[in-house]
Protein backbone atom coordinates (compact mmCIF):
# COMPACT_ATOMS: atom_id res chain seq x y z
CA UNK A 1 0.00 0.00 0.00
CA UNK A 2 1.43 3.66 -0.99
CA UNK A 3 0.29 6.70 1.61
CA UNK A 4 0.87 10.22 0.92
CA UNK A 5 4.40 11.26 0.85
CA UNK A 6 5.96 7.39 1.56
CA UNK A 7 7.24 5.17 -1.42
CA UNK A 8 7.05 1.69 -1.04
CA UNK A 9 10.23 0.03 -2.83
CA UNK A 10 9.37 -1.84 -6.20
CA UNK A 11 10.76 -4.78 -7.52
CA UNK A 12 10.72 -6.09 -10.58
CA UNK A 13 11.73 -9.45 -11.62
CA UNK A 14 13.23 -11.21 -14.79
CA UNK A 15 11.52 -13.40 -16.87
CA UNK A 16 12.53 -15.43 -19.89
CA UNK A 17 10.07 -15.78 -22.68
CA UNK A 18 10.55 -17.83 -25.45
CA UNK A 19 9.58 -16.51 -28.66
CA UNK A 20 8.52 -18.69 -31.52
CA UNK A 21 8.85 -16.94 -34.51
CA UNK A 22 9.94 -13.15 -35.44
CA UNK A 23 10.08 -11.25 -38.48
CA UNK A 24 13.15 -9.47 -39.44
CA UNK A 25 12.16 -5.55 -39.64
CA UNK A 26 10.01 -5.20 -42.90
CA UNK A 27 11.83 -7.80 -45.12
CA UNK A 28 9.46 -11.05 -46.16
CA UNK A 29 11.62 -13.05 -43.75
CA UNK A 30 9.92 -14.97 -40.52
CA UNK A 31 13.03 -16.74 -38.58
CA UNK A 32 12.65 -19.32 -35.73
CA UNK A 33 14.83 -21.10 -33.46
CA UNK A 34 15.36 -24.25 -36.24
CA UNK A 35 15.05 -22.20 -39.18
CA UNK A 36 12.61 -20.02 -40.94
CA UNK A 37 10.17 -19.13 -43.78
CA UNK A 38 10.58 -16.83 -46.51
CA UNK A 39 8.28 -15.22 -48.94
CA UNK A 40 9.58 -13.71 -52.29
CA UNK A 41 8.48 -10.01 -53.75
CA UNK A 42 6.73 -10.09 -56.59
CA UNK A 43 9.71 -7.62 -58.18
CA UNK A 44 12.39 -10.06 -57.09
CA UNK A 45 10.67 -12.74 -59.13
CA UNK A 46 10.02 -10.89 -62.08
CA UNK A 47 13.64 -10.57 -62.10
CA UNK A 48 14.57 -14.09 -61.81
CA UNK A 49 14.99 -16.31 -64.29
CA UNK A 50 14.51 -19.73 -62.64
CA UNK A 51 13.00 -21.12 -58.86
CA UNK A 52 16.40 -21.66 -58.71
CA UNK A 53 17.43 -18.10 -59.20
CA UNK A 54 14.66 -16.65 -56.42
CA UNK A 55 15.76 -19.03 -53.78
CA UNK A 56 19.55 -17.61 -54.36
CA UNK A 57 18.56 -14.30 -53.46
CA UNK A 58 16.19 -14.57 -50.34
CA UNK A 59 19.36 -14.01 -48.17
CA UNK A 60 18.77 -17.61 -46.82
CA UNK A 61 23.07 -17.23 -45.26
CA UNK A 62 22.59 -20.54 -43.62
CA UNK A 63 22.74 -22.18 -47.30
CA UNK A 64 24.88 -22.60 -50.19
CA UNK A 65 23.51 -22.03 -53.38
CA UNK A 66 25.75 -23.12 -56.37
CA UNK A 67 25.02 -21.55 -59.32
CA UNK A 68 27.67 -23.79 -61.82
CA UNK A 69 26.29 -27.42 -60.82
CA UNK A 70 22.88 -26.11 -59.00
CA UNK A 71 23.51 -27.34 -56.06
CA UNK A 72 22.12 -26.36 -52.47
CA UNK A 73 24.24 -27.28 -48.70
CA UNK A 74 25.01 -25.58 -45.63
CA UNK A 75 27.67 -23.59 -44.87
CA UNK A 76 29.21 -26.88 -42.92
CA UNK A 77 29.01 -28.68 -46.68
CA UNK A 78 26.12 -31.08 -45.35
CA UNK A 79 23.18 -32.11 -48.01
CA UNK A 80 19.88 -30.31 -48.05
CA UNK A 81 16.62 -32.28 -49.51
CA UNK A 82 14.45 -30.16 -51.18
CA UNK A 83 10.70 -30.68 -51.09
CA UNK A 84 7.91 -28.77 -53.49
CA UNK A 85 4.99 -28.76 -52.02
CA UNK A 86 6.48 -31.84 -49.56
CA UNK A 87 7.09 -33.98 -52.35
CA UNK A 88 11.17 -34.55 -52.40
CA UNK A 89 12.84 -33.36 -55.73
CA UNK A 90 16.25 -32.58 -57.18
CA UNK A 91 17.37 -29.57 -57.22
CA UNK A 92 17.67 -29.46 -60.69
CA UNK A 93 13.76 -29.23 -60.79
CA UNK A 94 14.27 -25.49 -59.36
CA UNK A 95 15.67 -24.15 -62.56
CA UNK A 96 12.46 -25.45 -64.60
CA UNK A 97 10.50 -23.96 -62.03
CA UNK A 98 8.77 -20.56 -63.20
CA UNK A 99 9.31 -17.79 -60.27
CA UNK A 100 5.90 -16.43 -60.13
CA UNK A 101 4.46 -19.75 -59.13
CA UNK A 102 6.63 -19.74 -55.83
CA UNK A 103 4.66 -18.17 -52.94
CA UNK A 104 6.86 -18.85 -49.85
CA UNK A 105 9.84 -21.31 -48.99
CA UNK A 106 10.22 -23.18 -45.79
CA UNK A 107 13.68 -24.18 -44.38
CA UNK A 108 14.58 -26.29 -41.40
CA UNK A 109 17.24 -27.66 -39.78
CA UNK A 110 15.93 -29.57 -37.00
CA UNK A 111 16.56 -33.31 -37.35
CA UNK A 112 14.00 -34.90 -39.40
CA UNK A 113 12.99 -38.82 -39.33
CA UNK A 114 11.79 -38.89 -43.29
CA UNK A 115 15.26 -37.66 -44.07
CA UNK A 116 17.87 -38.67 -41.18
CA UNK A 117 20.67 -37.94 -43.82
CA UNK A 118 20.16 -34.37 -44.99
CA UNK A 119 21.69 -31.71 -42.33
CA UNK A 120 18.16 -29.66 -43.63
CA UNK A 121 15.26 -30.02 -45.75
CA UNK A 122 14.13 -26.83 -47.98
CA UNK A 123 10.21 -26.85 -48.97
CA UNK A 124 9.39 -24.53 -51.67
CA UNK A 125 5.48 -23.87 -51.91
CA UNK A 126 3.96 -22.93 -55.29
CA UNK A 127 0.57 -22.34 -56.50
CA UNK A 128 0.14 -24.19 -59.94
CA UNK A 129 -2.08 -22.01 -62.17
CA UNK A 130 -4.80 -24.35 -63.46
CA UNK A 131 -4.69 -23.47 -67.46
CA UNK A 132 -1.96 -21.24 -69.17
CA UNK A 133 1.73 -21.64 -70.18
CA UNK A 134 5.01 -20.56 -69.37
CA UNK A 135 8.56 -20.09 -71.32
CA UNK A 136 12.23 -20.01 -69.69
CA UNK A 137 15.33 -20.22 -71.10
CA UNK A 138 18.87 -19.05 -70.72
CA UNK A 139 22.61 -19.61 -71.99
CA UNK A 140 25.79 -18.85 -70.88
CA UNK A 141 29.07 -18.16 -72.40
CA UNK A 142 32.48 -17.34 -70.77
CA UNK A 143 35.07 -14.53 -71.34
CA UNK A 144 38.35 -17.02 -71.70
CA UNK A 145 36.81 -20.44 -73.13
CA UNK A 146 34.92 -20.88 -76.36
CA UNK A 147 32.30 -23.07 -74.49
CA UNK A 148 28.53 -21.72 -74.38
CA UNK A 149 25.25 -23.77 -73.33
CA UNK A 150 21.88 -23.12 -73.71
CA UNK A 151 18.37 -24.43 -71.94
CA UNK A 152 15.14 -23.63 -72.99
CA UNK A 153 11.66 -25.39 -72.31
CA UNK A 154 8.25 -24.71 -72.14
CA UNK A 155 5.06 -25.61 -69.82
CA UNK A 156 1.64 -26.16 -70.47
CA UNK A 157 -0.96 -26.37 -67.54
CA UNK A 158 -4.12 -28.24 -67.58
CA UNK A 159 -6.45 -28.93 -64.60
CA UNK A 160 -4.24 -31.35 -61.97
CA UNK A 161 -1.90 -31.30 -65.22
CA UNK A 162 1.57 -30.35 -66.25
CA UNK A 163 3.45 -31.09 -69.71
CA UNK A 164 6.70 -29.83 -69.45
CA UNK A 165 8.97 -29.85 -72.80
CA UNK A 166 12.76 -28.80 -72.32
CA UNK A 167 15.90 -29.11 -74.05
CA UNK A 168 19.84 -28.65 -73.05
CA UNK A 169 22.73 -28.00 -75.82
CA UNK A 170 26.23 -27.30 -74.88
CA UNK A 171 29.13 -26.90 -77.40
CA UNK A 172 32.72 -26.95 -76.87
CA UNK A 173 35.75 -26.10 -78.84
CA UNK A 174 39.16 -24.77 -77.55
CA UNK A 175 42.63 -25.67 -78.14
CA UNK A 176 44.68 -28.03 -76.07
CA UNK A 177 47.68 -30.77 -76.34
CA UNK A 178 47.95 -34.69 -76.46
CA UNK A 179 50.87 -35.27 -73.88
CA UNK A 180 53.11 -39.31 -74.04
CA UNK A 181 55.44 -40.40 -72.06
CA UNK A 182 58.25 -41.74 -72.63
CA UNK A 183 59.15 -43.70 -76.04
CA UNK A 184 61.18 -47.41 -75.73
CA UNK A 185 63.32 -48.47 -78.72
CA UNK A 186 65.03 -51.53 -78.91
CA UNK A 187 68.01 -52.26 -81.09
CA UNK A 188 70.42 -54.97 -81.09
CA UNK A 189 72.88 -52.79 -79.45
CA UNK A 190 70.35 -51.50 -76.84
CA UNK A 191 68.00 -49.76 -75.96
CA UNK A 192 67.35 -45.55 -76.67
CA UNK A 193 64.51 -44.11 -74.74
CA UNK A 194 63.63 -40.94 -76.28
CA UNK A 195 61.01 -38.05 -75.05
CA UNK A 196 57.86 -37.84 -77.26
CA UNK A 197 56.73 -34.13 -77.45
CA UNK A 198 53.13 -33.26 -76.92
CA UNK A 199 50.95 -32.91 -80.34
CA UNK A 200 48.91 -29.87 -80.07
CA UNK A 201 44.96 -30.75 -80.66
CA UNK A 202 41.84 -29.36 -80.02
CA UNK A 203 38.99 -29.99 -77.98
CA UNK A 204 35.27 -30.41 -79.64
CA UNK A 205 32.43 -31.60 -78.10
CA UNK A 206 28.92 -31.32 -78.23
CA UNK A 207 26.25 -32.52 -75.62
CA UNK A 208 22.52 -32.21 -76.14
CA UNK A 209 19.70 -33.75 -74.38
CA UNK A 210 15.63 -33.38 -74.99
CA UNK A 211 13.28 -33.73 -71.91
CA UNK A 212 9.45 -34.35 -71.94
CA UNK A 213 8.03 -34.47 -68.40
CA UNK A 214 4.45 -34.76 -67.81
CA UNK A 215 3.10 -34.39 -64.16
CA UNK A 216 -0.44 -35.39 -62.08
CA UNK A 217 -0.87 -33.39 -59.11
CA UNK A 218 -3.38 -33.36 -56.26
CA UNK A 219 -2.50 -30.03 -54.62
CA UNK A 220 -4.61 -31.05 -51.05
CA UNK A 221 -2.76 -34.47 -50.66
CA UNK A 222 0.56 -33.01 -52.50
CA UNK A 223 1.03 -35.93 -54.27
CA UNK A 224 1.92 -36.62 -58.14
CA UNK A 225 2.40 -39.14 -61.31
CA UNK A 226 4.83 -38.00 -63.27
CA UNK A 227 6.67 -40.20 -66.55
CA UNK A 228 9.91 -38.83 -67.92
CA UNK A 229 11.97 -39.50 -71.12
CA UNK A 230 15.71 -38.80 -71.87
CA UNK A 231 17.51 -39.04 -74.24
CA UNK A 232 21.21 -37.84 -74.36
CA UNK A 233 23.91 -37.60 -77.11
CA UNK A 234 27.97 -37.97 -76.16
CA UNK A 235 30.02 -35.49 -77.47
CA UNK A 236 32.78 -35.86 -79.41
CA UNK A 237 36.58 -35.23 -78.71
CA UNK A 238 39.62 -35.52 -80.37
Amino acid sequence: MVDEGNLDTITLKARDLAIDEVRVGQSNQILSASGGTYYPSHAAKRRAFSGFDVLSKLGMEQLVFNRQDESISTLTGGTVQVLLNGEPVSTKELSKLPPKQIQRVEYSDAPSALYPDAAGVLNVVVKRPETGGDFHGETTQPLMVKRNWIRSGVTLYFPHQMLQIGGFSQYSNYPGQIEFGEAEYRFPTGTVTRKVEPIPARYLAWDRHAELWYRWYNERRLSSLYHRYLMVAVGLHW
